[in-house]
C-alpha cells in the first residue's frame, strides 16, 4: 500500500505543477496583451499629436501667407486673381514672391507695377531753393592748373591783354 500512496502523491504533485504552469502561462499572456494594448495606445497618441502639430504648422503657414500677401499683391496687381495657386506653391516651400512671379508668368499676367523713384525735394535743406547758376567765370584761385592753362590759351586766341588781369 505504500506504493499506492507514493503514486498518489506523485500524481497530486504533477497536477499542482501543471496548474502552476497554466497560471504562469496565463499570466504571461495577460501581460503580453497588456503590453500590446499599451503600445497601441501610445502609437495612437503619437499619431494624434503628429496630426495636431501638422495642422498647427499648416495654419501658421497660411497666416503668414495672408499677412505677407498684401505687400506682394500691391507690387503685382494681378496676384489676387491667382491667390490659391500661389498659396499651393508657398505650401510646397517656394518663397512667396517667387511663387507669385512664377504663377503670373505662367498665366501670362506678369506685370510689375512701375513706381517712379521718389525725388528728394530740397537736398540742401532750408526754405529757400538752392539753384546753382553756372556763369562760367571762376576766380583764378578757384581754378585748377588745367583750367588756368585753357583760360590763358583762350585769352591769347581772342587777343585779350593779359596784363590787365
Amino acid at each position: 500500500m505504500e506504493n499506492d500512496n507514493e503514486l498518489d502523491l506523485n500524481l497530486d504533485e504533477l497536477e499542482s505543477n501543471a496548474e502552476k504552469k497554466l497560471e504562469v502561462k496565463n499570466r504571461y499572456q495577460k501581460l503580453s496583451e497588456k503590453v500590446k494594448t499599451e503600445a497601441q495606445a501610445r502609437e495612437e497618441a503619437e499619431a494624434k499629436t503628429k496630426v495636431a502639430e501638422e495642422g498647427k504648422l499648416v495654419a501658421d503657414k497660411r497666416a503668414d501667407f495672408f499677412k505677407n500677401f498684401s505687400q506682394v499683391s500691391s507690387k503685382y496687381p494681378n496676384a489676387t486673381e491667382y491667390q490659391e495657386q500661389i498659396l499651393e506653391r508657398v505650401n510646397k516651400g517656394i518663397d512667396l514672391e517667387e511663387a507669385t512671379v512664377g504663377v503670373l508668368h505662367k498665366e501670362g499676367k506678369f506685370q510689375a507695377s512701375v513706381l517712379e523713384p521718389s525725388r528728394p525735394d530740397n537736398i540742401a535743406g532750408g526754405s529757400a531753393s538752392t539753384v546753382i547758376t553756372d556763369t562760367g567765370d571762376k576766380r583764378v584761385e578757384e581754378m585748377t592748373h588745367e583750367e588756368k592753362r585753357s583760360a590763358l590759351l583762350q585769352m591769347e586766341k581772342e587777343g585779350t591783354n593779359l596784363l590787365r588781369l
